[in-house]
């Protein structure tokens, strides 16, 4: 359903919305994971797969945000998973304290431009992404995305 529309808010899904107290980005994702897969299918080798992606490139790019996702197309809808740390950890030689895990259903070619743009305009705003932090709300992300509509 993401791709039909222009509703920025069909991309984030509170029930995906997680706050956590890991300590590293293999804990990080494997916790991740773990609480997506009681919400959503995913496949087995799901964990691995973003994991394996980390091994080629990390995927902290600054603004204290990850965005990690499988090296393959792999899950039967596109998901957005927001994390927050209760402190920040090591990633990739940055600092990282917010993660959106993301997942673009397997096929899909329509939309993806948008849908990862819509993801990279929250990841990088620092306003946003600082009262995420303070306030670990996910209403933070709902009000945004529809003040962006």
């Amino acid at each position: 359903r993401m791709f039909d529309s222009d509703k920025e808010e069909t991309v984030f899904d509170k029930d995906l919305f997680f706050l956590l107290s890991t300590k590293t980005m293999e804990e990080t994702i494997e916790t991740i994971t773990d609480l997506i897969s009681n919400k959503e299918k995913i496949p087995a080798d799901f964990k691995e797969l973003v994991l394996e992606r980390e091994r080629i490139s990390p995927t902290s790019f600054g603004n204290r945000v990850a965005l990690p996702h499988p090296c393959k197309l792999v899950t039967d809808k596109s998901f957005v998973s927001v994390s927050v740390l209760d402190r920040p950890i090591e990633w990739g030689g940055k600092k990282v304290q917010v993660v959106f895990l993301i997942s673009v259903k397997s096929g899909e070619k329509k939309g993806i431009q948008k849908f990862y743009e819509k993801i990279a305009n929250v990841a990088s705003d620092e306003k946003l992404i600082a009262r995420l932090i303070k306030e670990k709300d996910f209403s933070i992300i709902e009000d945004y995305v529809q003040i962006k509509n």
